[in-house]
């Protein structure tokens, strides 16, 4: 089968969205399906590294904007009007079965839903980021055009969506209603990650290194603020605690709310640093803690990757994400309600105190990912769903 794969994000860009569209084409392309990627040309990457790929990469002109409070990978295609020329030539050149648009917000999801019906090949969105607005005089209007634009125009024309968990369902729900029947919805197929053990050894060593690591870009819905609180609680059991938030900084409340609480010897913001750093940091942690502040959640691509690490992860997702009895507080994940520090400190002591519970729910969080998002195991169902409707 011949499957075209697109995004706005891809290597070298690192966001949860980029990381899944690496890791789908790759397993796609082990489980002997013929993959194509198509996504943006960034000034400052030599597309002749594509090469180190087993599959092709097509890059499209694009825009690129960089909002030094909001995201530095935003990147327009679909003003280019040569870009739906040029993909619609990649489908038929390649013969493509169908197209796969990683997320129903980025503009390529535009060249998709105009190209594909005209190429005559069936296109499926994955959904992995919930628009939400702040509550402002723009959020209505904001709204009503999210929904004529992702919901009325791209969504409603997919022959599937993929929800991949509760959340994002419940988002579908709440957000586009009546304009995506619930026929179109896939919420069995998860979110893969690609789960090669080589690429991430097992935590062995689970003695007390008074190391706690939060991995994801420093933004609005991932803002550390009540983590840190938490922190200047924590010191007092454990003084000698060490928070490192890994990410881009692309808000100052924190930095300055560190330096009012006199955690400076404490918290450290490193910056992004490359899979590789992280990976390793995810050895030497005692605990990874990270969630969002909005009206939906997850676990994202860093609390997965260091949860098959077998570090114990907090985060604030509900227990029934991806069924029932699968996420287990205190056995597999510790979760909390991110609102409430006092919780959120008292949790983190007793896992700092009691090393056999860090290895419990380390060993068993491994287990979980291995079990549940393993892509080796999700892609023949994923594969079938693409045959089932490009027939």
């Amino acid at each position: 089968m011949n499957i075209l794969v697109i995004s706005n994000m891809f290597h070298p860009i690192q966001t949860g969205s980029s990381n899944y569209t690496l890791a789908l084409a790759k397993t796609l392309h082990n489980h002997n399906q013929k993959v194509v990627v198509v996504s943006v040309k960034l000034k400052q990457y030599d597309s002749n590294n594509d090469t180190e790929f087993p599959f092709k990469i097509f890059r499209l002109p694009c825009i690129h904007f960089k909002f030094k409070k909001l995201f530095n990978w935003f990147t327009v295609v679909s003003f280019n009007i040569l870009n739906y020329f040029r993909l619609y030539k990649i489908i038929k050149d390649e013969d493509i079965d169908i197209v796969h648009q990683v997320n129903h917000y980025l503009d390529t999801a535009i060249l998709t839903r105009i190209v594909c019906p005209i190429a005559k090949v069936p296109y499926v969105v994955s959904v992995h980021t919930q628009l939400q607005f702040k509550k402002s005089f723009y959020a209505p209007i904001l709204t009503q055009i999210d929904k004529l634009i992702s919901g009325k125009f791209i969504l409603k024309r997919a022959v599937k969506i993929l929800s991949f968990n509760s959340e994002v369902l419940r988002y579908l729900d709440n957000t586009y209603g009546k304009l995506i029947h619930h026929s179109k919805v896939d919420s069995k197929i998860l979110r893969g990650i690609r789960v090669n053990l080589r690429d991430y050894p097992q935590k062995n060593n689970y003695n007390l290194n008074n190391f706690i690591l939060s991995v994801g870009h420093l933004i609005n819905i991932r803002n550390r603020i009540n983590l840190i609180k938490a922190i200047k609680i924590v010191i007092t059991k454990h003084p000698l605690i060490r928070l490192e938030i890994i990410g881009h900084k692309y808000i100052s409340e924190p930095l300055k709310l560190v330096k009012e609480l006199k955690l400076e010897s404490n918290v450290h913001f490193t910056g992004e640093l490359s899979r590789k750093e992280i990976k390793n940091k995810f050895l030497s942690a005692d605990i990874h803690v990270v969630w969002v502040t909005s009206e939906y959640v997850g676990l994202g691509t860093a609390i997965s990757e260091s949860m098959l690490s077998g570090v114990p992860v907090i985060n604030n997702s509900p227990h029934n994400l991806i069924g029932n009895n699968k996420l287990e507080d205190m056995k597999n994940i510790i979760l909390i309600k991110d609102d409430n520090i006092e919780d959120i400190a008292q949790k983190i002591i007793v896992l700092l105190d009691d090393k056999k519970l860090r290895e419990k729910i380390g060993r068993s969080g491994r287990d979980f990912i291995y079990n549940n998002y393993n892509f080796d195991n999700i892609i023949n169902a994923q594969i079938n769903l693409y045959n089932s409707l490009s027939n």
